[in-house]
């Protein structure tokens, strides 16, 4: 155990705060960058409006799929999203 996490390899499964806040400022940034609304943001991931919103707030983060939507989307690679 270790900051209150339990960490398996290098991956945490309790995230710390400053990675939160990463999370949180990188999505409001990748979405800013791409000149894009948050409701267009949530569409091309597939997720409702509210559920980007609290993302962007660092009430919630996306994990699985959408971490993966979102890393493409800052890659500008959405070719390959079909």
């Amino acid at each position: 155990i270790t900051s209150g996490s339990l960490r398996f390899g290098l991956v945490s499964v309790v995230p710390s705060m400053e990675r939160i806040s990463a999370v949180k400022s990188s999505i409001a940034e990748i979405r800013d960058a791409r000149g894009i609304t948050q409701k267009e943001a949530a569409a091309i991931v597939g997720v409702a409006t509210s559920t980007w919103a609290c993302w962007e707030s660092g009430k919630r983060q996306p994990s699985g799929t959408a971490l993966r939507l979102i890393r493409m989307m800052e890659e500008d690679d959405l070719n390959r999203l079909g």
